[in-house]
């Protein structure tokens, strides 16, 4: 497959096969291919990624070993080859951070490729970083001109094709769907407050630090309810309480038209929980059930209108935090302890770890930034911090004062984060270590569809 040419251009290598005719696109006409034919059901994926493949060690190779001794060359190779599975890890570690971020940005359509690209790197980062280690385990038998082949795959093949590795290129025709779809250009991401009780949105632009107040179409909110946003501009907002009874509700906003519809209701009503947008699904996490904690999950699919029960954290939880790190969600806060669970939405499955040293009070709100997930915690005095899975390094600083942690994530704007306690938003330098409250949120009574600009 992977000498298949495109049937479009008959000329560069096919990188993706689209199932809507059974088609191999390359790169440059993937884009052109979709848009082009908007009735058609598109299901792109690839099939290769010729970069990665050009990694793998070659064979054949032999220089002329005259001028170096077995011992120089031994160690050269060794040398060469550690370089080599150094540069592997942090390529493979960049390339799932990009893919996270460009998840973050594109269109529903986007966002299922690029899950299938991330499996794609993770298996065969994994296959080359094998076949690197034996390499270096063996690398004493070796003989001069194995030596040498070790050597110029890894100081060569290996560095260049590394260095030259653009994996926002292989995908840079895809943004083209997000100005078709309506997400235009001009597109920034917002911070989010629904305002219990009301039908009022505030929605808080990080660019100009401004805030618009909507009153949406067609919908009342719930107190304590939680929302997240999918790739293509639409939040899930799911449960909430009236009247102290927890809901089951899940009412999908869409911030292009201000208008909110009715979706199938959760299998079980919660209040104070945690949501995540996920690889076409918004999954749920705990909560609370009318009064008491819960620990059950579940995940909505849109294209079947219909939520799923998933295994149970190990945990009781309310008023907890969730975000997405290298394709595993991380969930903490609102058990009474220091536990994190670690959910991989391939498995189903929940791993528990305890962090001793994070002194954690019960509400909770987290982002992940770089390698590290940054966690607001802490009663009316809050803490920040971050702490890196990878390493197991955690620091910690103090935070403003206020009231309990929004459902709601906060939102990275360059190198600044911005985030919700209870209706005043406050932002975080990443650098500078410091905390500035911004600007205090409040609906206002106005008719329906209505702007109104603070």
């Amino acid at each position: 497959m992977s000498e298949k040419t495109c049937s479009v251009c008959s000329a560069a290598p096919a990188a993706f096969l689209c199932f809507c005719e059974e088609r191999l696109l390359c790169v440059g006409c993937l884009a052109d291919h979709l848009l082009s034919n908007p009735s058609l059901a598109h299901k792109p994926a690839p099939i290769r990624t010729p970069a990665l493949d050009n990694l793998l060690p070659p064979h054949s190779l032999v220089l002329d070993s005259d001028r170096l001794s077995k011992a120089q060359e031994t160690e050269l190779a060794r040398e060469a080859l550690s370089k080599a599975l150094d540069t592997l890890a942090q390529f493979r570690n960049n390339a799932l951070m990009d893919l996270q971020q460009l998840r973050q940005q594109w269109t529903y359509e986007v966002d299922r490729v690029i899950e299938e690209f991330v499996q794609t790197i993770s298996h065969q980062t994994r296959t080359i970083a094998d076949q690197l280690k034996q390499k270096l385990e063996t690398l004493e038998d070796l003989k001069a001109p194995s030596a040498h082949e070790a050597l110029e795959a890894a100081a060569l093949q290996l560095d260049l094709h590394l260095r030259t590795l653009d994996l926002q290129g292989v995908l840079r025709k895809g943004v083209e769907l997000v100005i078709a779809q309506g997400a235009g250009k001009g597109w920034t991401r917002c911070l989010y407050k629904f305002f219990g009780g009301s039908e009022a949105v505030a929605v808080f632009d990080p660019r100009l630090e401004k805030v618009e107040v909507k009153l949406a179409t067609g919908q009342r909110f719930y107190h304590n309810s939680s929302w997240c946003m999918s790739p293509a501009s639409q939040l899930y907002v799911t449960g909430g309480s009236l009247t102290g009874r927890s809901r089951s509700d899940c009412l999908l906003y869409r911030v292009s038209s201000n208008v909110c519809l009715e979706a199938c209701n959760m299998q079980v009503a919660r209040r104070s929980h945690a949501s995540i947008y996920h690889n076409r699904h918004c999954y749920v996490f705990g909560g609370l059930v009318d009064t008491e904690k819960t620990s059950l999950c579940e995940r909505y699919s849109k294209e079947q209108n219909a939520w799923e029960t998933l295994p149970q954290m190990k945990d009781r939880r309310s008023y907890l935090g969730c975000c997405e790190l290298l394709g595993k969600i991380y969930i903490a806060g609102g058990s009474g302890n220091s536990a994190v669970e670690i959910f991989d939405p391939h498995t189903s499955v929940f791993d528990r770890t305890v962090l001793v040293q994070l002194a954690m009070e019960d509400s909770c709100s987290l982002l992940a930034v770089d390698q590290c997930i940054v966690l607001f915690h802490g009663s009316f005095q809050g803490q920040i911090t971050r702490w890196t899975p990878g390493t197991g390094q955690m620091t910690t600083v103090a935070l403003s004062f206020g009231n309990s942690w929004s459902s709601c994530a906060p939102l990275l704007c360059g190198r600044t984060l911005y985030f919700l306690r209870s209706d005043s938003i406050y932002s975080f330098d990443l650098d500078a270590d410091e905390t500035v409250f911004v600007k205090r949120l409040a609906k206002t009574p106005a008719h329906a569809g209505e702007v109104v600009l603070r």
